[in-house]
């Protein structure tokens, strides 16, 4: 393996690694947001919590939120669940919220070089795409669940883009590792806008290889694909 060829990515990695850390400079101070949504949530998931540890077993419905409600979104465990040990394991890269930043940097990153950009500018948009006024309004509000799923995204379209432009096998991979941590993150919403637009760019490359008489290609693609979604959607 020729180390120096991937070195220049590295030193990309290493660079979003250090704009976090002085970006969230606080963090390391000890100091916390308190946002008002994670409030909320630990006021809601109490009666839950409470259940769990007095019954050892997981409940499913609420009385906590509106007039009652099931637990599926509000603090479900899902025992044997193997991808969120992976998620838990980049949160803790570097303290969380802020890991949800660097992970969108670097999930952001992959998806331009997909589209073959070149290094510096795919670092610059990265960087841009992170730390966009959305993702750190959300971080303040406390919309984590939605903010991880954000970060994901980028990893599950370039996927497709890799699978469709460059290599099948690394674009599945890429797909469903992404659409796999997204989905355990538990987001329905931003999942449902990410659909609409891996939709419109499959259909897209559905009419290039008509165009171009590579149908085939794009069919065993597509198929591959599709049984990666289901692996992906079945974690």
């Amino acid at each position: 393996m020729n180390i120096k060829k991937y070195l220049p990515h590295l030193y990309v990695i290493g660079g979003f690694f250090i704009v976090v850390l002085i970006y969230f400079m606080p963090l390391w101070q000890g100091k916390s947001l308190g946002p008002h949504d994670i409030v909320q949530y630990q006021g809601m998931a109490k009666e839950i919590q409470d259940n769990r540890v007095k019954y050892g077993e997981e409940p499913f419905w609420t009385n906590s939120m509106f007039s009652g409600m099931p637990n599926t979104m509000v603090s479900m465990e899902h025992y044997g669940n193997l991808i969120k040990p992976i998620h838990n394991l980049t949160t803790r890269i570097i303290a969380y919220p802020a890991s949800l930043i660097f992970v969108s940097m670097l999930c952001f990153y992959i998806m331009l070089l997909a589209f073959d950009v070149n290094i510096i500018a795919a670092a610059l948009g990265a960087v841009g795409f992170a730390f966009g006024s959305f993702n750190i309004i959300g971080l303040v509000a406390g919309h984590n669940a939605k903010l991880a799923c954000i970060s994901y995204m980028p990893l599950v379209f370039g996927g497709i883009v890799f699978a469709y432009r460059k290599n099948p096998i690394l674009g599945c991979a890429l797909f469903g590792i992404g659409l796999a941590l997204q989905v355990t993150n538990n987001h329905i919403q931003i999942t449902y806008y990410l659909a609409f637009i891996c939709l419109a760019y499959i259909l897209v490359e559905c009419y290039n290889a008509f165009k171009n008489k590579l149908l085939p290609q794009f069919i065993k693609v597509s198929a591959f694909l599709a049984i990666t979604a289901l692996i992906g959607l079945g974690t």
